[in-house]
């Protein structure tokens, strides 16, 4: 129509009724081009529209809560609010050791974007970004390999010191009176009730035999395969929530008593520096940095990505 109606003014411009219709035809066609150039970028803006709400829902958004949840656990581990976590892992892994009755935000793990590189949502995100996911994935591992090498060398330091802390302790003579009153046979053959209990009856744990090369092993080894917070306020460096967990680790109602939290402080502050400079904690507080770099690399990227769907999909932000 449009050529038509331009041949038609140029061939017959002195006709004025062909002229006319020539200036009909002309402006028709121009405007049903620019109906169908309108209309085709529509269904193009609508088909984006529906494609990337379907990745926030499907991809983006649950990724997203998957590292955000990371991202604040190793945050609040680097500022001594919080233990490091155990493990951070995208498979389960039977050779890491977990300590029992941890809790549950010791153990991450990794699954959503396994999934989504075993399915086709991956092509939903950049090649750029595949890389980073599948770099973060790999220095998770890493992390979590770092962290168990520092589990037989944090032991080592922590029985030794306990070892030293229970010589000294029963070459006091507080001690040693204590377990000259204990060991009188007849308070061993005395009913029961008989004899109150005294705040320094914790000294006899000092004297139950081990299963262990030494009273400090044992400890030590229960310290750090029962308590998963043990582990992860020694990566954080933080002195006062670890004395506190090794604390717990003691029932209070137990028999013989749990030893008194100064105690265990003493041992802690005694065995602080060697703790510190461990290789395998330096180590491991490496391999966290460069974790919860990569996450926040990552956590930005999507937060980013939603932001965009919402301020172009959506109205923009949410009025509340």
């Amino acid at each position: 129509m449009i050529i038509v109606g331009a041949a038609l003014l140029v061939v017959f411009s002195n006709n004025q009724p062909i002229a006319t219709l020539a200036a009909a035809l002309l402006g028709a066609g121009f405007t049903i081009l620019i109906s169908n150039l309108v209309g085709g970028q529509a269904i193009h803006e609508q088909y984006a529209k529906d494609a990337n709400l379907r990745r926030r829902d499907t991809a983006y958004a649950p990724l997203w809560a998957e590292l955000h949840y990371v991202q604040e656990k190793l945050t609040e581990a680097g500022k001594k609010q919080a233990p490091y976590p155990i493990v951070i892992s995208s498979a389960e892994d039977e050779d890491v050791i977990v300590p029992h009755w941890s809790p549950e935000s010791s153990r991450i793990q990794l699954a959503t974007w396994l999934s989504f590189r075993a399915s086709s949502t991956h092509q939903d995100f950049t090649e750029d970004s595949q890389q980073l996911f599948d770099t973060l994935l790999t220095q998770a591992e890493g992390y979590t390999l770092a962290v168990q090498e520092t589990r037989d060398p944090v032991i080592q330091v922590l029985a030794r010191h306990i070892d030293e802390a229970v010589e000294q302790t029963k070459a006091t003579k507080d001690f040693q009176h204590w377990q000259e009153e204990y060991e009188r046979p007849e308070r061993r053959s005395a009913p029961l009730g008989q004899y109150p209990p005294s705040a320094r009856d914790w000294y006899a744990r000092l004297l139950q035999p081990t299963s262990g090369p030494s009273f400090g092993d044992g400890l030590a080894k229960g310290w750090l395969y029962n308590s998963a917070a043990v582990h992860g306020w020694i990566l954080a460096q933080a002195q006062q929530p670890l004395v506190e967990a090794l604390q717990k680790y003691f029932q209070p109602s137990s028999d013989p008593p749990p030893p008194p939290q100064e105690w265990i402080a003493e041992i802690v502050f005694a065995s602080w520096s060697e703790l510190e400079a461990l290789p395998a904690c330096r180590d491991a507080r490496q391999q966290a940095r460069r974790l919860r770099e990569l996450v926040n690399t990552a956590v930005n990227r999507l937060t980013q990505a939603l932001q965009e769907i919402q301020d172009r999909y959506e109205g923009g932000r949410p009025l509340v």
